[in-house]
This record gives C-alpha cells, sequence and structure tokens, in this order.
C-alpha cells in the first residue's frame, strides 16, 4: 500500500472510527454449504442490470408514436411501427454490440429474479425467517415483489405484440378491480388503453423507480445481514439458530465470491452470445386489435396466466354497483 492511499485510509477511519466494524465484519463467518451463495448470486446479477440498463437508455425511445423504420433491417425497413420498437431494431441491428447487450441484460434479469425465489427458499428451509431475522426476510420478499414488476415492466417495453398483449391483459385486471379499478387504470395508463402516456410512464418506473427502490431495498437487507450472523441447518452437535460454522468474509469467503462474480458474469455473457434470445424478428411491432397465439408471460408470471384460465366467467355486484353494467 502506497503512503498517499495508506494517510487517505487512516484519515476516513481517525475520523469515523470504521476499523473496529470492519475487523468486525471481517471475522463474521459464513456458511460452506452452495446455497448461501444464491443471494450473491442475485447481487452480482443486479450489477449487470445497471450497468447494461444505462447503457440501453441511451437508445430507447418511450414513445408509440408511428414511425417509418429506415434502419439497416431488411424485415423491418420501410414499415411503420411504434417509435419505441423502431428504437429497439435500431439498437439491435445498428449499434455495434447492440444485441449482444440486449440480451445480457434480459438473461441477467431472469437470473436476478431466479436467484432471489431459490434464496427466499433457502431462508425457509434453514428457519432464517424466524426472529430476530423476520425483517430481513420480509425485505427480501418486497425485494423480489418489486424485481417482477421490473421485470414485467422491461419485457413491455419494446412494445411488440407479445408486450401489447401482456398491457392489454393487465389494463383488464386494472380496471376490473371494484369500486376503484377505473382510477388506478387512469393513474397508470393516463386514459384508456392504449395511451400515449404509458410508454413513458412504463419507462420511467422501470428505468428509475424500480432500481432506486432496489437499491434501498438490497442495501437495508445486506445491513441487517451484516449485523446478524446467518442460520444453519440444525444437527446433533450444531444449533444452527445460535451458531454458525464456515469460512471468515475475509479473505476466503470475499475470494470466493469474487470467482462467483466472474463466473456469473462470464455465464451470462456466453450464453447471450450463443442463445438467439430476445430477438425482436419473432415478434412484430404492436397494432391494436391483433394478439399472437404464442403470446405467453415470462416465468415468473407463469402464475398469473394460470389464475386467468381457472377463473370462471362470472360476475357480480356486491354493496351496489361497482362498475358499469353490460349491455
Amino acid at each position: 500500500m502506497t503512503r498517499p492511499v495508506r494517510a487517505v485510509i487512516v484519515g476516513v477511519d481517525r475520523r469515523l472510527a470504521i476499523s473496529p466494524f470492519v475487523a468486525k465484519l471481517s471475522r463474521k463467518p459464513f456458511p460452506r454449504h452452495w446455497s448461501y451463495l444464491l443471494g450473491e448470486v442475485a447481487v452480482v446479477s443486479f450489477a449487470i442490470l445497471v450497468a447494461t440498463g444505462i447503457a440501453l437508455t441511451l437508445f430507447y425511445e418511450p414513445s408509440a408514436a408511428t414511425v417509418t423504420y429506415e434502419g439497416g433491417s431488411d424485415l423491418h425497413r420501410g414499415r411503420d411501427m411504434p417509435a419505441a420498437y423502431a428504437s429497439v431494431v435500431t439498437l439491435s441491428n445498428d449499434v455495434p454490440g447492440g444485441m449482444l447487450l440486449r440480451r445480457i441484460h434480459r438473461i441477467a434479469s431472469h437470473v436476478f429474479i431466479g436467484a432471489i425465489l431459490a434464496h427466499l427458499v433457502r431462508v425457509v428451509a434453514t428457519g432464517a425467517f424466524r426472529a430476530p431475522r423476520e425483517l430481513t426476510h420480509l425485505i427480501g420478499v418486497a425485494l423480489l415483489f418489486v424485481a417482477v414488476i421490473s421485470g414485467w415492466t422491461g419485457h413491455n417495453l419494446p412494445f411488440d405484440v407479445l408486450a401489447g398483449t401482456s398491457l392489454r391483459i393487465f389494463y383488464a385486471l386494472v380496471i376490473s378491480i371494484p369500486w376503484v379499478g377505473e382510477t388506478l387504470a387512469q393513474w397508470l395508463f393516463a386514459g384508456e388503453f392504449p395511451t400515449g402516456q404509458m410508454l413513458p410512464r412504463m419507462f420511467a418506473l422501470h428505468a428509475l423507480w424500480a432500481p432506486l427502490v432496489i437499491t434501498a431495498l438490497l442495501g437495508l437487507h445486506l445491513s441487517l445481514i451484516a449485523r446478524q450472523q446467518h442460520t444453519q441447518r440444525p444437527r446433533a452437535d450444531l444449533d444452527g439458530e445460535q451458531y454458525t460454522v464456515g469460512e471468515p468474509l475475509w479473505p476466503w469467503q470475499a475470494m470466493t465470491s469474487t470467482v462467483l462474480a466472474l463466473g456469473v458474469a462470464a455465464v451470462i455473457s456466453l450464453s447471450a452470445a450463443l442463445l438467439p434470445y430476445a430477438d425482436l424478428d419473432l415478434h412484430a411491432p404492436y397494432r391494436i386489435g391483433e394478439a399472437s397465439n404464442a403470446s405467453q408471460p415470462d416465468w415468473f408470471l407463469f402464475w398469473v396466466e394460470g389464475l386467468l384460465r381457472l377463473a370462471p366467467p362470472l360476475e357480480f355486484s356486491a354493496l351496489g354497483p361497482c362498475g358499469r353494467r353490460r349491455s
């Protein structure tokens, strides 16, 4: 360590007294089981999402206005389409590395949600949701909820036929809420579907508010974990709620986490390079009244699709009328 760097570190420590906390944190035991690395996979995936998302926002145009595409794609050249769809086609075909960037962002989003879900399963299996860690668990559940919202909004930003079908279904679900559905739909969509303000609002939610909320929840979640110790499955010679057996955070777990981060980034990048994923040529731009038979939600929203298919076609009124009657 050079003398100027050492002087800066000593000066900061003299004013903030962080060395005792850092020393305690470095000795924090980390369980050896692989399932305890799922949370770190989620953190690495979120970092990749933020980095690639910042680059993607430089090329995306959140507008449903009709434009004529004149870019490098022979399939779409000369066709009228929404400006949002045209900007994504331009990014994919005319920007060097644009398609790879889109695929990395999309795959990282699935890894992020899947890692959070698997991490929550591990928390339930080890009993880490009980006191005094119930707040940490509830923050993790909130993270999953916000991550699903972020994934769904990002899925709809290209405004292809798949996104249009998804938005139309969501609008129908919102407006069907008794008493408050129409007001809530007005807040979210700025009018009846489809509206010109729909994409800008969704873009702001996906690119600004969701990342800010996820960052705040993630920081609070990690802070609570730093103050509390991990839990382990109990065994005959170990009370998993009171004691943790594992490697210290520094240097062994830090090296493991570094290798894990590089491995996750490599797998996501290699998958994006080899798999034909997030290809807009498979879905035409959205037009009112059009829907594809292949319109299926992402895997983390299959349960919504299943509930809609199981719901019976019934309509009832309770405590007075809550909507317009069908003619």
